[in-house]
């Protein structure tokens, strides 16, 4: 019996998948801070009174991702260790200059 028996039309990954080149920015060159990234926004851009800006921290377990979290958001460090069981989410807004910006840390 094959798929196509049960009636699932199989196709080739590579139909399902798509990829865009993301825009050329002004000035080009990695950011080494959000102050930097949010800097070399366009006007356009720069003139929405809250940019969102998703951070994602990945790596393996217990070598410090929800403490350097905690850190950023809290100013604090917590000398006990609990284990982030699922996905742990938290956001902080920023006033900046000119911008207010919610950074969104997962």
């Amino acid at each position: 019996m094959s798929p196509s028996d049960l009636g699932v039309d199989i196709k080739p990954h590579q139909e399902y998948l798509s990829y865009e080149e993301p825009p050329k920015r002004q000035g080009g060159g990695r950011v080494s801070s959000v102050d930097e990234l949010i800097n070399r926004m366009p006007y356009e851009q720069a003139v929405n009174p809250l940019r969102k800006f998703k951070l994602v921290f990945l790596g393996e377990q217990s070598v410090g991702k929800t403490s350097l979290i905690t850190r950023f958001m809290y100013d604090s460090f917590d000398n006990t260790y609990q284990a982030t069981i699922g996905i742990d989410f938290l956001s902080k807004t920023m006033y900046l200059e000119d911008r207010t910006v919610r950074l969104q840390l997962w």
